[in-house]
């Protein structure tokens, strides 16, 4: 399985905010975009959009929250994307901690067409 990881740390007042904004393929047909905030008690905002463009047509969702961050982290989102032939996943991340905006984060992901000789190419992500 591919996966990536990455954080980021952001500083607001006295404690750091961790941001984990992940995208990955779970299966040959399956995606995953999940969203983690991690803290010491301050107030986040979002909106994360997530465009999908595949063989199988094109989509596009938001979904936005607010949450106030924990010692243990948080995850708003877990989104499973179906994604049954070569593609592209874009997802763009708008956040805000304790009203103060954050710069954009976007994760990409390109599916490659799978084989029938074995398993899937290798997915390219950016970050």
């Amino acid at each position: 399985m591919l996966a990536m990881l990455l954080s980021a740390v952001m500083l607001t007042g006295d404690s750091p905010v961790s941001l984990q904004f992940d995208i990955y393929r779970r299966a040959p047909a399956q995606v995953q975009v999940s969203l983690c905030f991690q803290g010491a008690g301050q107030r986040v905002r979002f909106k994360l959009q997530v465009l999908s463009n595949s063989s199988a047509g094109r989509s596009r969702t938001v979904q936005s929250g607010e949450l106030r961050t924990e010692a243990e982290p948080e995850c708003p989102v877990i989104n499973q994307i179906t994604a049954p032939g070569p593609g592209r996943i874009e997802a763009s991340l708008y956040w805000w901690i304790d009203n103060i905006e954050q710069a954009p984060e976007t994760r990409t992901i390109e599916l490659k067409q799978t084989t029938t000789n074995g398993p899937h190419t290798t997915d390219i992500i950016r970050a």
